[in-house]
């Protein structure tokens, strides 16, 4: 068998179908699917072992409910092809996607093979395509070597599992695992990943849609541990950077922008969400100084002040960060918030 396709599921039943469907009309048949219920609590259970009695390609996990990471370590266990591909059902694969893996990876054996996609915004019918330079890399240090200029995320977000497909013994014999994080557990499997591999290709192919859905989005949900999971994707980020002894100060800089940015989704997405517990606005202004006050974000601020990423930064938050200012801060988020608001309403007006 050639292909292992893992899919978790956890109440997703309305996108089950679909996404079913796009592998069923793939024009090439020796792959298995696993589908891991990581205990949904709709019908997607039982859709699931539907599927899986009416096609003997398929299989079913059902398993406590952990998150997506150790539903697909799960999946990894039971799988049994030469290479494994992640899949979220509520996207699409590309006709012919599976036909133009194998015919790569037939002829060019690797540990990881990335592959372009398309992003998809069906409420403000945006779609916009991500595609990779061709790259054969034969050892680590020739991956080394790509990593900052085309796998980084410097020029393209390349966080994600679901345009690679990964050789299963590799990641069976180093024994990569997803870690248990609520949200970007991609990124930090990646970033296991690459220090490893001894052999990487790439293709601009498009392959992938992936789309992104205006309800129910990360940023949305309130997770209390959401800072710690910023913080534990900035550590993954600067062990490789150590380890691979890199030295491009383009990439330490974009690290630490990335953690800016986590930043403030984490104090406007989460500090000030209506599920904190600290729900007064003395505990939030407590919060959100502790957060400023921390080293690690010190360090953040003085990296970043007089980088070249400065002018990318959104000014307002960055310059009450810098003074340790709540007030200032507030202030900045209650007017932002005001302007997207305004700004969505005329999105979706434009776009209908």
């Amino acid at each position: 068998m050639f292909f292992s396709v893992i899919i978790p599921i956890y109440n997703v039943a309305r996108y089950i179908e679909r996404g079913f469907g796009a592998l069923l009309a793939q024009d090439y048949s020796d792959f298995e699917v696993i589908l891991v219920d990581d205990g949904s609590t709709d019908s997607s259970a039982a859709i699931c072992d539907r599927l899986a009695a009416e096609h003997g390609f398929v299989s079913v996990i059902h398993k406590r409910n952990e998150g997506s990471g150790p539903a697909r370590n799960a999946g990894i266990q039971a799988a049994k092809g030469d290479y494994i591909l992640f899949f979220d059902i509520d996207d699409l694969l590309v006709s012919g996607a599976f036909t133009r893996l194998h015919e790569e990876l037939a002829n060019n054996a690797v540990d990881v093979l990335v592959f372009g996609y398309e992003e998809v915004n069906p409420v403000l019918k945006l779609r916009n395509e991500y595609r990779f330079h061709s790259l054969d890399c034969r050892s680590n240090e020739d991956i080394r070597a790509n990593y900052t200029e085309h796998l980084s995320g410097l020029r393209l977000n390349n966080g994600f599992v679901w345009n690679k497909a990964y050789r299963r013994e590799f990641i069976r014999t180093n024994e990569i695992k997803f870690e248990p994080l609520r949200i970007q557990q991609d990124e930090v499997f990646n970033l296991a990943v690459y220090p490893k591999a001894q052999s990487l290709r790439a293709i601009p192919d498009i392959l992938y849609t992936y789309f992104v859905y205006d309800n129910g989005n990360t940023r949305s949900r309130f997770i209390p541990e959401r800072l710690d999971i910023y913080r534990r994707v900035r550590d993954a980020f600067l062990t490789l950077y150590a380890d691979w002894n890199l030295r491009d100060r383009s990439l330490f800089e974009y690290i630490h922008q990335r953690f800016f940015n986590s930043l403030v989704t984490n104090i406007n997405f989460n500090v000030f969400h209506p599920d904190n517990t600290a729900s007064d606005d003395i505990r939030h202004e407590s919060e959100l100084l502790e957060i400023m006050r921390s080293a690690d974000v010190r360090r953040t601020i003085d990296v970043l002040r007089h980088s070249d990423y400065v002018a990318s930064l959104h000014t307002g938050y960055f310059r009450a960060i810098d003074a340790q200012s709540a007030a200032s801060y507030i202030r900045v988020m209650q007017r932002d918030r005001l302007k997207n608001k305004l700004k969505n309403v005329a999105r979706k007006i434009l776009h209908r």
